[in-house]
């Protein structure tokens, strides 16, 4: 991998940033690039970079979603739809931020929340901040295969089981 990096040179991060844009909104997963990001650039630049890249590809497809409509989604969810829409309409950061903790591949959680026309400001507030714990966790692992540190890769992984325990209160239930 260095020998990739060595001949992009100081445009490695760019070229890295657009490639993972283009390729989640494909549905390629985000773990895998945000592991390999850590890898090439350790844990800072890599998460960050990772983290700049998901939520670009995020909003790209909300309007993509947006154009594509309502109906595509109907057609594929059913029913269970309309409790998705009024969970979504009715606690759009939490219920976004959830999504973000839930194992369904990133691109179809993107799509489909466009295509229900969830508010722009909580869908980019929920991604951002939902997707965080993935990215330190998959951005870290990958930063400590390269340094040769596995007490950073188990520090990482716990931050993600410990923010999706924290996410699992049902929409509604106050955090008391």
């Amino acid at each position: 991998m260095s020998e990739i990096l060595a001949a992009v040179g100081v445009w490695a991060p760019a070229v890295y940033l657009l490639g993972f844009t283009a390729v989640v909104m494909v549905g390629v997963p985000r773990s895998a690039l945000t592991l390999a990001g850590g890898l090439a650039f350790g844990p800072v630049l890599g998460i960050t970079l990772a983290w700049v890249a998901s939520v670009l590809a995020a909003v790209l497809a909300l309007w993509v979603g947006r154009a594509l409509g309502e109906e595509l989604v109907e057609r594929r969810a059913g029913p269970r739809l309309r409790r998705v829409r009024a969970a979504l309409h009715s606690h759009s950061f939490r219920g976004v931020l959830l999504t973000r903790m839930t194992p369904v591949p990133f691109a179809v959680v993107n799509y489909s929340l466009g295509a229900l026309g969830v508010r722009t400001r909580p869908y980019v507030l929920g991604t951002a901040v939902g997707i965080i714990p993935g990215a330190i966790a998959f951005g870290g692992a990958g930063a400590s295969i390269g340094m040769g540190n596995l007490e950073w890769a188990l520090a990482a992984v716990s931050v993600l089981g410990l923010a999706w325990l924290a996410a699992r209160r049902p929409l509604g239930q106050s955090a008391a």
